[in-house]
């Protein structure tokens, strides 16, 4: 029994029909006018900020300017023979692997006596991180498919084989040209933790070869364990047969979060992460794992960038803050109103409804009630979070990635609730 039970889960990545939770699945049934676009040079070397030189089947890349568009993608309609032309040891047909990843944080504090925990499950569930994920050959596409991100739902970042870092495209309205901007390497955690395309200053990671990681989705899983000055990650690699570097283009860029140059000992040709701890050197983390995932034998796009699309040099003009939830929602979060008793120096602020939250840090912060990620806020911003119930509730501050977590407080609402002025 056991012994067929080990041939049905090894099937899920040998055969076309993909995983999910494990079993097997049924598969879901012109030139780019940025053509003209120079990249930065590849400098000699293995590795180096300014491109990377290749190895261990991972062909060269260019590092990408933020200020150019990017040139024409060359593996853009690969035929067979194309295909073998790049990587002349690969498989005739296109291999693709959709995913679907998720970003989990540490467990909530404990919830208020009023808390209404139906309504708290339901707003974690609507804005839990999901990550939709599209590899093959030559390139990645990820898709935000969720409202808890900094960005607007279906927002894609997507990178190709032969470049260094990514692109991130806002979604338009239907008929209207894509605004893409450039993500070099080394920007991807700015990108998501504070909306800003800043490159962090990169390091040579220490890799140390941690053996066999779990079986996940029937195969067994090369383990790594990646250090930086930023923190430390455990990273689980899938083997899937003909993928190319389409996982080895997630790995990268999961690397970016640590601020770590591209690594070709962690990050390999016919592998992807399927999961990844990351430990801030604060002492904050963030998991990273891949809940499911299946062969793709249909086509779909994946150009870097889209033929559509427009490159933006300039980034908008930032928003001060988004409200994560509804009027509705957060007038759910608890059962029923508790009026609290005052100090006099209070009585001005208990005159005011909702619950007024500022952020004093010098960087973006998530504000949470009840372990519900409520909204967002710039450096500075100040933001009134309407139609709460009367009462106690438990509140804190975070960073998007879980650098930075402030030790959850009791708030009183209507009321005052800032930050720290730094981050610990």
């Amino acid at each position: 029994m056991k012994a067929r039970l080990s041939s049905v889960l090894l099937s899920c990545l040998l055969l076309p029909t993909g995983c999910k939770n494990g079993g097997p699945q049924k598969s879901d049934a012109g030139e780019s006018p940025q053509a003209a676009a120079e990249p930065a040079a590849l400098v000699a070397g293995p590795l180096n900020q300014r491109g990377f030189a290749g190895g261990s089947g991972l062909r060269p890349k260019v590092a990408i300017r933020v200020d150019q568009p990017l040139p024409r993608d060359p593996a853009l309609n690969e035929t067979r023979d194309a295909v073998r032309a790049l990587r002349p040891d690969s498989g005739a047909s296109r291999q693709s692997l959709s995913f679907v990843a998720h970003l989990r944080m540490p467990t909530s504090p404990a919830l208020a006596r009023e808390a209404n925990a139906v309504t708290i499950d339901a707003a974690k569930k609507r804005l839990e991180l999901r990550l939709d994920g599209f590899a093959e050959s030559a390139h990645l596409r990820i898709t935000l498919g969720s409202p808890g991100f900094l960005f607007r739902w279906g927002t894609e970042l997507r990178a190709r084989a032969d470049l260094l870092g990514a692109i991130i495209i806002t979604p338009a309205e239907e008929d209207a040209a894509m605004p893409y901007r450039v993500v070099p390497h080394g920007a991807v955690r700015a990108l998501l933790n504070e909306r800003r395309v800043d490159v962090a200053p990169l390091s040579n990671a220490s890799v140390k070869d941690a053996g066999d990681g779990p079986r996940r989705f029937g195969q067994r899983t090369r383990r790594a364990e990646v250090t930086t000055r930023a923190g430390k990650a455990t990273i689980d690699l899938l083997p899937v047969r003909d993928l190319g570097e389409g996982g080895a283009l997630l790995c990268f860029m999961l690397l970016d979060w640590l601020a770590a140059m591209p690594n070709e000992t962690v990050c390999k040709v016919d592998e992807i992460p399927a999961y990844a701890d990351f430990r801030w050197s604060t002492r904050g983390g963030i998991l990273f794992e891949i809940d499911s995932l299946e062969r793709r034998s249909d086509s779909t796009s994946l150009e870097v960038p889209p033929a559509r699309a427009r490159f933006e040099a300039q980034a908008p003009a930032p928003l001060t803050f988004s409200l994560l939830l509804t009027r509705v929602e957060l007038a759910a979060l608890h059962n029923v109103a508790v009026e609290v008793p005052r100090e006099a120096s209070d009585a001005a602020v208990a005159q005011a409804e909702g619950l007024q939250v500022t952020n004093n840090s010098d960087e973006l912060r998530v504000f949470f009630l009840e372990g519900v990620p409520v909204a967002w806020l710039r450096p500075g911003a100040q933001l009134v979070v309407p139609a709460l119930l009367h009462g106690r509730y438990v509140a804190e501050w975070r960073t998007f990635l879980g650098e930075v977590r402030a030790e959850a407080k009791s708030v009183v609402v209507p009321g005052v609730f800032e930050s720290d002025t730094k981050a610990k």
